[in-house]
């Protein structure tokens, strides 16, 4: 008998309960009576709902009711853990119910879809839901369930990494819940926001939002609130302040927060980490030790991140042997695998659900295995760590193809970007010139190639849509320009996002060269670049700028490919930034101020950069820059030193 998950729906969804009546007449009448319909609904066991069901489908009347009976079974079955089912059911309802009992049902699917982590879906339909109660809308109750669906988008759009358009929904949500005067609503809003202040490094913001929040559940009953969700506010209390250096406050939160946990071992674990990282910080390592341990020894989540830590506290001690066997563990963990095998992750990659995670750990791996070779000198760390890193490149690859939710030019320039130059200089320390040219060329091409698929969309698409997109565009800039939007303008800059995600999504679907070229796995081929040098005369240089080094590819026909290593100085950064200064407009007098300075950078740059002597074996060079060396003019550096000589004397290669 289902009736205890009846009386459930009835406290969490407030649905109105009727004393208990007896269903027999209505299971025997063609059309039962609509008299308290709801209630024998809300009372009767699920067997007898179905029955009534199909009763009610054949009365034409009886709309609302039927509609209603689906929505009540799609809560059911969501609740006994069927979530396909639930969506069934709902989607029956959301077909059958009309104004604003459509918009509750169209909700919940967001929910059910938001469970399944179809975003696509559950984003779809909290926009009917809203499209529905803005019309419909006309009770108090409305208008929250309005605030829940304006919540529900933001949380998905923080998971799929829209953090913007997320923030405008959060706000909409606020507002929306505070008119209300729903303590509930609006705690719940501030959450989605303070998360999203978070993903958006909006650190003094997602405070404010938290501390708001706490305070109206300092005012309410204890039980008013659930809590996991005092858990999330405390969270993101502690993780804000963390990266506002504020460790004190910082760890008192996730202190509370752990508290909040319960026996939510997802929640516990988190916080456990988060204590133990913010002691770190604070020169804590024996209390933070012990943290990482007990989320090993009891099994939690996230197990993989406090290996992955404790892996970093034996790499700052010189304990590699440990570091390597801490961060092993934590990629294992990940990949759900005994033994590690980079290929074997590679060819399995689709199954693997975190992959921000397997990046930031196979990383440390590598970078473990490069110190070991540095200290022991076995070769073989070495090639375990290359391994390591054309993991890093399948995994990079398939992000970006599958449009996963990192999108952000940020991320790729950020975070990936230092991937390919450590594994530049893995593969130089191992004598594998083709493999370093190879990850040089798939990190620029990472970077490169979005820019250029947006320059070949204006190529292939027809004028009108490229207009449309044009005039969208413009108006999201002026909105989001603004420094204050009213709710109105809030509602437009987001119908504004819509249409333009609308409008991509149908060019990439009728367009597909446009979705080739922008999604499709990059191929990077050596002897693309070497036929650039046809003849023995020409020499090919091509640049890879990194955050501690520059590497110079050197490719000519008669002596293949050799690359050189130059260490990035703070002598060489102040004089590159220092020579870009002499050709800005606004500067160009200095030229004349100060010949000998612009003469002595000139050559130290060109000393630094340019392989002296092979240049004179060469009548034809070829130059590919990359990263700062972009807006560096090669043809004004000096291939002599000089001092007070007229510019028209220089020596200019």
């Amino acid at each position: 008998m289902r009736l205890y998950h009846l009386f459930f729906i009835l406290f969490f969804w407030g649905a109105n309960l009727v004393g208990p009546q007896s269903i027999t007449p209505l299971l025997h009448a063609q059309c039962p009576p609509q008299e308290n319909m709801k209630g024998f609904i809300d009372t009767a066991e699920v067997e007898n709902i179905l029955v009534l069901a199909e009763k009610l489908a054949d009365c034409p009347s009886y709309q609302d009711s039927l509609g209603y009976l689906y929505h009540q079974m799609g809560i059911i079955t969501y609740l006994e853990g069927d979530l396909l089912g639930a969506i069934r059911y709902t989607e029956k309802a959301s077909n059958t119910r009309r104004k604003a009992a459509k918009g509750y049902s169209l909700n919940n699917l967001g929910n059910f879809y938001s469970k399944l982590e179809d975003y696509d879906r559950s984003i779809l339909h909290f926009k009917k839901a809203i499209q529905v109660l803005q019309i419909h809308a006309k009770t108090k109750k409305d208008s929250i369930e309005l605030a829940e669906n304006y919540t529900g988008i933001s949380k998905d759009l923080d998971k799929i990494g829209d953090y913007e358009t997320g923030l405008n929904y959060a706000k909409l949500a606020i507002q929306t819940a505070q008119k209300t005067g729903n303590e509930r609503k609006t705690i719940l809003a501030y959450d989605a926001y303070g998360t999203l202040c978070l993903s958006t490094k909006k650190y003094k913001e997602a405070v404010e939002n938290a501390l708001a929040a706490k305070e109206i559940i300092k005012n309410l009953p204890l039980d008013a609130i659930r809590s996991k969700t005092k858990w999330a506010i405390d969270n993101t209390l502690g993780i804000a302040y963390y990266e506002l250096q504020d460790y004190s406050n910082a760890l008192n939160y996730h202190t509370q927060a752990r508290e909040f946990a319960n026996n939510n071992a997802q929640l516990k674990s988190k916080s456990l980490n988060n204590m133990a990282l913010t002691h770190l910080k604070m020169g804590n390592e024996r209390q933070a030790v012990p943290l990482f341990q007990l989320i090993i020894a009891e099994d939690l989540p996230h197990k993989s991140y406090a290996y992955n830590n404790l892996g970093d506290i034996y790499l700052k001690r010189q304990q590699y042997a440990k570091a390597n066997s801490f961060y092993k563990n934590a990629v294992l963990e990940l990949v759900g695998m005994k033994t590690l095998n980079p290929s074997t992750i590679i060819d399995s990659l689709s199954r693997v659900s975190d992959k921000e995670g397997l990046l930031i750990y196979a990383r440390s791996l590598a970078k473990s295995y490069t110190q070991s070779f540095e200290k022991e000198g076995n070769k073989n760390y070495l090639q375990q760590a290359q391994a390591l890193y054309f993991l890093l490149d399948n995994t990079t690859d398939f992000m970006r193809t599958k449009q996963y939710n990192r999108n952000s030019k940020l991320f790729w320039r950020d975070e990936v970007h230092p991937i390919y130059e450590e594994a530049i200089a893995v593969s130089i320390a191992l004598n594998q010139v083709k493999d370093a040219f190879y990850f040089s060329e798939k990190s620029k091409a990472i970077l490169l190639y979005d820019r250029v698929s947006e320059n070949l969309l204006q190529v292939h698409l027809a004028d009108s849509l490229q207009q449309q997109l044009h005039a969208i565009n413009r108006k999201i800039d002026y909105l989001a320009s603004k420094e204050q939007l009213n709710a109105e303008e809030q509602v437009s800059l987001l119908n504004f996002q819509d249409k333009k995600t609308k409008l991509l999504r149908n060019i990439e679907q009728h367009y597909p060269v446009y979705y080739e070229l922008k999604y499709q796995p990059l191929n990077i081929e050596l002897d693309d670049a070497l036929s650039l040098v046809s003849d023995n005369q020409t020499l090919l240089l091509e640049y890879f700028y990194g955050k501690n080094a520059i590497y110079a590819f050197q490719m000519s026909k008669k002596q293949g490919i050799t690359v050189q290593e130059i260490g990035l100085t703070d002598s060489l950064k102040n004089n590159l930034e220092q020579f870009t200064t002499f050709f800005r407009e606004d500067n160009g007098a200095s030229l004349y101020k100060e010949q000998n300075y612009f003469q002595q950078i000139a050559y130290s740059i060109f000393n630094a950069l340019l392989p002296k002597n092979k240049l004179t074996s060469f009548t034809k060079i070829i130059l590919i820059p990359d990263g700062y060396l972009n807006n560096i003019p090669f043809d004004a550096l000096l291939t002599a030193p000089t001092k007070n000589q007229k510019y028209d004397a220089l020596p200019h290669r």
